[in-house]
Order: C-alpha cells, then sequence, then structure tokens
C-alpha cells in the first residue's frame, strides 16, 4: 500500500509518518512511503510512482487540493484510495475512493447557519484564496447557503493571490468568513485584531495549531478578536481504540513528536482501515471492506458510515481561539 504526503522537515507530515510506521512494524503491512512535499505538482509525481510501483491501494492523508492531483492520476489506473480530504470534488465516485471525514459543503451549511445563530446582524466579509481549491469551493458554498437564508444580505468578498494578504479596509465589528489554511490564516489574524473586535469563522483547517501559535503569539488580549472554528474532533481520542492510539504514540512517536495532532488522529484511522483489509483474505475489495468493517473512530468512537458520495457521516465540535496558547471548546 502507499500512503503520500510527507515531507521530513514538516511538523504535520512527521507525525503521520511515524503512526503509518508504527502500524505497519506491529502488523507486518508494507506501507510505502512517497513524499509530496505538501504540493500538488509532488502528489501527482507521487502518485505516478504508486502506479508504477503496482501498490493495491492508495492512502492520501492530505489536504484536498493535494489529493485531487494525485486522484485524476489514481482513478485512471483503477487503484482505490482512502483519503482525509474534504473537498466535495475530490471523490468523483465513491466506487474509485472513499474519505473519513465529511465533505466541505456539510461544513459550509454547519457555518452559515452558526452565523445566523449568533451573529445575525453583524456586517459579513469573506476573505478567498484564489490558489487553493479547498477555500474557493468552500467559500462559495458558504455563501450560497447565507443566501438560502437571506439572498438580500451583502457580502464583501476580499481575494488572496499568491501568499500576500489582499488590502483590506477596518474590519472592526465584522464577522468573516475565512477557508484558508496556515499561515495565512494566523497573518490574516494579526492583521485584523488590529483593528480590533473581528470575529473570524473558519472551518477544520482554521484551528490555533501550533503553526498558528507561533505567527500570532500568545498574548493574553487580541485587541477583542477571536477565531471560532469547527473541528472532527475535541482532541480527545475516543472509543474502544483510544488506548492503543495513544500507546503507539508514546512508544513510537514520542522522539519526533510533543503531542499527537490533527493529522497523527486522521493517520491512524486511515492506516488502521488499510490494515485490517490488508491482513483479511482480501475476498472483498478494499472501499467495500472500508464501508463494512466495524471499525470505530477515535475521532468520535463511531463506526465508520460514509454517504453513497463516499464522505463520512459525522458531527462537528465548535472552538474559540481568543487569546493565550489553546483554543476552547463551545459549548
Amino acid at each position: 500500500m502507499g500512503s503520500s504526503d510527507i515531507n521530513s522537515g514538516d511538523v504535520s507530515s512527521i507525525g503521520k509518518m511515524c503512526i503509518v510506521q508504527a502500524i505497519g512494524d506491529r502488523t507486518g503491512v508494507d506501507f510505502q512511503v512517497y513524499e509530496n512535499h505538501r504540493s500538488q505538482m509532488e502528489s501527482a509525481l507521487a502518485a505516478q510512482k504508486m502506479v508504477s510501483d503496482g501498490v493495491d491501494l492508495a492512502l492520501l492523508p492530505v489536504r484536498s487540493d493535494e489529493a485531487s492531483a494525485a486522484i485524476k492520476i489514481l482513478e485512471n489506473a483503477k487503484i482505490p484510495y482512502l483519503t482525509s480530504a474534504t473537498s466535495d470534488s475530490v471523490i468523483s465516485s465513491s466506487k474509485d475512493g472513499l474519505s473519513i471525514f465529511p465533505r466541505n459543503s456539510d461544513q459550509a451549511e454547519t457555518m452559515a447557519n452558526y452565523y445566523f445563530e449568533h451573529f445575525n446582524g453583524r456586517p459579513l466579509s469573506v476573505i478567498v484564496d484564489e490558489g487553493s481549491l479547498y477555500s474557493k469551493q468552500l467559500s462559495d458554498q458558504f455563501i450560497g447557503n447565507i443566501h438560502l437564508h437571506d439572498s438580500t444580505l451583502p457580502i464583501n468578498e476580499y481575494r488572496i493571490v499568491g501568499d500576500s494578504l489582499p488590502q483590506l479596509p477596518n474590519m472592526s465589528g465584522r464577522v468573516v468568513f475565512a477557508a484558508i489554511y496556515n499561515p495565512k490564516i494566523a497573518l490574516l489574524f494579526r492583521r485584523v485584531r488590529e483593528d480590533g473586535n473581528v470575529t473570524i469563522l473558519g472551518t477544520d483547517s482554521v484551528g490555533a495549531h501550533r503553526e498558528f501559535l507561533r505567527i500570532v503569539g500568545t498574548a493574553a488580549d487580541n485587541n477583542g478578536s477571536k477565531i471560532i472554528f469547527l473541528k472532527n474532533w475535541n482532541n480527545q481520542a475516543t472509543g474502544p481504540y483510544a488506548k492503543d492510539f495513544k500507546t503507539l504514540v508514546d512508544q513510537s512517536c514520542a522522539r519526533r513528536l510533543k503531542e499527537a495532532d490533527f493529522g497523527t488522529a486522521f493517520s491512524y484511522d486511515i492506516a488502521s482501515l488499510a490494515a485490517e483489509w490488508a491482513l483479511s483474505d482480501r475476498s472483498v475489495p478494499p472501499l467495500q471492506a472500508f464501508r463494512q468493517s466495524q471499525r470505530t473512530s477515535i475521532f468520535d468512537g463511531q463506526p465508520f458510515v460514509f454517504s453513497d458520495l463516499g464522505y463520512r457521516k459525522a458531527g462537528y465540535v465548535f472552538y474559540e481561539y481568543s487569546k493565550g496558547d489553546h483554543a476552547i471548546e463551545l459549548p
């Protein structure tokens, strides 16, 4: 089996690589690791190498943009895949691959509902990263869901081109939807907190991760500005496999990883599902086996139930970051 998204200099990738290798060492399953350097081009090259190596199953614990580049090649080669990507367009057919997370449109609808429940009446802006399929797709879906509620609500849109943030007016008092990755989300937060009283709404890509905190600092006060974002879990492994996950991290990854992060957790779920199939008699194709599996996710302790479109059915947890060195779970 092939696993893509390893970059030896990247903290998130180190965690992913460590947990996949630990599961491989314990089970004897041969996980071949392919570097993609967090880029679309390198993801496509990694997929081509998987094809030439004749892997049985491709594991893609990567961002949606990277996964899309790889999946085009894998589908042509009839190689099934399991991914963490969430863009609606990533999976063209659930006969080709599955995602262990809900799709973006579910997140967009959830965030639009949250705006009307908590911030209705406050001026709304949307910031889009033009270089990211994930950002463009999710922003369009968010705006569409907003207009389903109120077709007359004005929305100011600003676009990131390249690595530079757009010129922004004073954003004080506004709610800003921003489905963008670090480091850009951190740079955006650092910028808008100068205006004060700005609330950024974001998806699970936004969270107050270590990279985010390194850039924004750990101030006791951010001028009344905050980020509210949804996540697929509350940073606590749960269910019957939680202890196994913690043991693997402590025994196999402690030297390379200070703590298990989001990427380490979903890589555990992906690699564990793959290993379960690899150790079976393989009389059932992998994607069918994943749908039939009784294994539960460490994110919520619930079984992997996939929709007809190929994405997992699951709920969300809301978090808020306003100061200090961590986010708090919202009720």
